[in-house]
């Protein structure tokens, strides 16, 4: 946020102005998903991650996804582990919106 050095009080502007997404509508609308099934594999040729289903937008390569899905995707030891891209952005979001909001960045709901 940028101060204005006009006002007697300081107010605040958005550096970031909203592009793509509408601002109450759902911003994964503007992606296409699609399920693939990825691999890493060391130089030896021994398959380091695979996963059969994961969710990722479209546009990324399988070495993008597997990249994402082995390094970021979260795996509780009680709970199956994340398959989709989606549900890594949103988690990540969330937190990020939950600590902006408690820092006092942003008013309203985060």
């Amino acid at each position: 946020m940028a101060r204005s050095s006009t006002a007697a009080h300081a107010t605040w502007t958005p550096l970031v102005r909203r592009s793509l997404a509408r601002e109450r509508g759902d911003a994964f609308e503007i992606v296409e998903w699609s399920e693939r099934a990825v691999q890493l594999t060391e130089p030896n040729g021994r398959v380091a991650f695979a996963s059969g289903d994961v969710e990722a937008p479209i546009s990324w390569s399988n070495l993008a996804i597997a990249g994402v899905a082995h390094r970021y995707f979260a795996r509780a030891p009680d709970a199956a582990p994340e398959r989709s891209v989606r549900t890594l952005v949103e988690r990540v979001v969330e937190a990020i919106a939950s600590w902006a909001q408690a820092a006092g960045h942003v008013r309203g709901a985060a």
